[in-house]
């Protein structure tokens, strides 16, 4: 949903449906969904602390604002449901719990639902339809729900993937108990405001940090650490203009990589599916095989270290050193 300034204010004064997904992070990666957000940062942003940077408006955000409205008219074509919008609702008991739906489904039997609208790229779009769901959407769905009150006993995600301009729905039945979840969670969380009370800080190197708002002032001096230099502060660094361009084009260059990692991704997904079980085929010139592979035994080094450490250090080797090119976002 697009929020208006007055929305974007209430949302300091709680916790909402879009925010439960980092709230349940480690629930959330459990469940094989790729997590985006990160407690401590949530809290800085709940709490007033100032970003480093600003927010960025970036190309999949303005997407989901721009074709909400048209994922809404897809799914009531689709479905004949009614819907409309429903102003931002608080919670009468808890006003800290809130939420802001896309929209409100109304004149069903089973009563009034809730509509959250997802537009998805291409990499999104393989996952859910190879693992289903992200849980994350579902948490949403389900937060409101819960804040809205128990009449309210069901909801729906509406998909676009735009590229191939395919847009299925999928139903959500209210389940009690990952809301009772949920509800502790956020309770739990919530009082880490109250008592202004930080959550625990994830290690620097976790991915989340390199686009997060706060990683300068959070994780400065643990980047400052792994630069591996005698310095106290990023100010202290040499600034190198004439390498700009090219460290531009090689962020650029890992990022078409990614982008064609995820389209073959896509296309194999797509060849499995069409295989529709088949062990071997012949296709394009080549023999394609898809049979099962046995799992099989790996050694636990972590263990072994704490539970064997004389032979963990009998058997290990020692290897050449190495000189990593990082990056890392200031």
């Amino acid at each position: 949903m697009a929020l208006t300034e007055e929305h974007a204010a209430a949302r300091m004064k709680g916790i909402g449906g879009s925010e439960m997904a980092t709230i349940l992070h480690k629930e959330v990666a459990e469940s094989g969904d790729t997590v985006y957000g990160c407690p401590l940062a949530l809290y800085f942003e709940k709490t007033g602390v100032a970003a480093d940077y600003p927010f960025p408006e970036t190309g999949p955000i303005k997407r989901g604002v721009a074709l909400e409205p048209e994922v809404a008219r897809l799914y009531c074509e689709e479905t004949g449901h009614t819907i409309r919008r429903l102003p931002h609702k608080t919670s009468k008991e808890r006003p800290w719990e809130m939420v802001s739906i896309d929209r409100q489904i109304i004149g069903e039997p089973e009563g009034p639902g809730v509509l959250e609208c997802k537009t998805v790229g291409r990499e999104r779009w393989f996952q859910i339809k190879t693992k289903g769901l992200p849980l994350g959407f579902v948490l949403q769905v389900l937060w409101g729900l819960y804040v809205l009150g128990p009449q309210y006993r069901w909801g729906a995600i509406a998909l676009l993937w735009a590229d191939g301009w395919e847009h299925p729905h999928f139903r959500v039945e209210r389940d009690q108990v990952l809301i009772d979840m949920m509800a502790e969670k956020a309770a739990a969380f919530w009082n880490y405001i109250k008592n202004r009370t930080p959550p625990k800080k994830l290690k620097y190197k976790d991915p989340r940090c390199q686009g997060c708002r706060w990683r300068s002032s959070c994780q400065g001096d643990e980047l400052i650490e792994a630069a591996g230099q005698d310095i106290e502060s990023f100010e202290e660094i040499e600034v190198d203009e004439e390498l700009s361009p090219k460290v531009k084009l090689r962020m650029e260059l890992r990022d078409i990589e990614n982008t064609a990692k995820a389209q073959r991704t896509e296309v194999e997904g797509q060849i499995v599916e069409g295989m529709a079980g088949r062990e071997i085929i012949v296709a394009g010139g080549h023999r394609v095989i898809r049979k099962k592979r046995e799992g099989g035994l790996m050694i636990d080094t972590p263990r072994m270290k704490r539970d064997a450490p004389e032979v963990f250090e009998e058997w290990s080797k020692s290897r050449a050193d190495s000189w990593p090119l990082n990056f890392y976002p200031i």
